[in-house]
């Protein structure tokens, strides 16, 4: 059963039969909770509609396999929970995600599971994540040839070993990693993968506020519920300078709620809309960013579009936007009183927080969505090229 019917109308399919047609497969759907790797899918996917592809992005109610990071309960609860989801989606209508605008012509589609669900036919499909890989691989009546795996980080973190990952990189799939990093784990394992760097709207993030004109005891950080995105070391580091910058101001923002690790004399910002997400980089001084792992890590290129000096650790993810000493102030993962020295360096040495400010914003600029399309439908081996110049 789909939740959601094809959005083109039958005299509109007439016309993009023409067209290529290409298949996301996400491993699951959420129209509420911004993720960076979902926002990827959606960009390309609005790029490819208005280039003349049929663009339809796969959403299944149960998440197959073992790395189901949608839903961490189990038995009769997980199962009625998926239920509820599935109907209120369904019901409503909803189009999957409310905090991103998805071009009206890509088809959203919500099927109970990817295993088990008859999947479009296309010319393309584009596993998203270890799951997805795993479930395209099954499907033995979609050509090797059609196949491709889009690799946006190594996802030992969601369930699996590290050997089951890498199970899935030597799938029989064209490979697209979005980071240096990664590409360099495909070599490691003998593995040939296009490299399609990630990149940044710079219509939505813009530098409004110069970084002279900012008080530099108001800082920015983003909470997340998930360890390796580093919060208790962003808070602990932020607390540190507290301690001895008492009027310091921490603008906090994040998908979740509120939770009781977020000091209380912290400002939280919960899914701030394009104005507030805005102010908040062009208020803040320095943006900090702690995670032990990313794939790319967009809210610190996010933080240099609008003029933060950044101060975040040594992750690989990171290192594609964070030099030390040129771009940013990069320390140990897991070390809050590094990264605590670094803020403290950025608070009290004005001309160091400027420089690196300024020296980010202009490093940032060479990761425009534009590049990343054109190189992702080089990596699909798409024609045609009509927003390539």
């Amino acid at each position: 059963m789909e939740a959601w019917p094809s959005v083109a109308t039958p005299e509109e399919d007439a016309v993009l039969d023409m067209s290529r047609h290409i298949v996301f497969l996400l491993p699951y759907a959420d129209n509420r909770s911004p993720a960076g790797g979902f926002k990827v899918v959606y960009e390309y996917a609005n790029r490819l509609v208005a280039d003349g592809e049929r663009v339809t992005i796969v959403y299944p109610a149960y998440a197959d396999g073992r790395a189901d990071f949608s839903f961490r309960m189990s038995g009769l609860r997980t199962r009625w929970k998926q239920h509820v989801r599935l109907l209120h989606v369904w019901l409503r209508r909803l189009h999957c995600p409310d905090w991103f605008a998805v071009h009206r012509e890509v088809s959203q589609r919500m099927v109970w599971s990817l295993e088990s669900t008859r999947l479009p036919k296309a010319d393309i499909y584009i596993a998203t994540a270890v799951q997805t890989a795993t479930t395209l691989l099954k499907r033995d009546e979609i050509p090797p040839e059609s196949k491709y795996y889009f690799i946006q980080s190594f996802e030992d973190w969601s369930g699996l070993t590290r050997a089951e990952v890498e199970a899935t990189w030597r799938y029989p799939f064209k490979k697209i990693v979005i980071s240096p990093w990664l590409q360099s784990i495909a070599q490691e394992l003998q593995v040939e993968a296009a490299l399609v760097k990630n990149g940044f709207d710079f219509d939505y993030f813009r530098c409004t506020e110069s970084p002279q004109e900012r008080d530099p005891l108001i800082i920015a950080a983003m909470y997340h519920t998930l360890e390796l995105k580093g919060w208790r070391e962003t808070a602990e580091a932020l607390t540190l300078i507290r301690e001895r910058k008492p009027s310091l101001r921490c603008l906090v923002f994040g998908a979740f709620p509120r939770g009781d690790d977020v000091p209380a004399w912290m400002e939280y910002f919960q899914s701030p809309d394009r104005e507030t997400h805005n102010h908040i980089y062009n208020t803040a001084a320095i943006y900090v960013a702690a995670s032990h792992r990313e794939g790319w890590g967009l809210t610190v290129g996010e933080a240099m579009q609008c003029g933060c000096a950044v101060a975040c650790t040594d992750n690989a993810g990171f290192a594609a936007m964070a030099i030390h000493d040129e771009t940013a102030l990069v320390s140990p993962v897991r070390d809050a009183p590094g990264l605590a020295e670094h803020i403290l360096r950025l608070i009290e040495d004005d001309a160091l927080r400027q420089r690196l400010a300024n020296a980010g914003h202009e490093f940032i600029k060479q990761f425009s969505w534009e590049t990343s399309y054109c190189r992702l439908r080089e990596a699909l081996s798409l024609a045609g090229i009509s927003q390539c110049h």
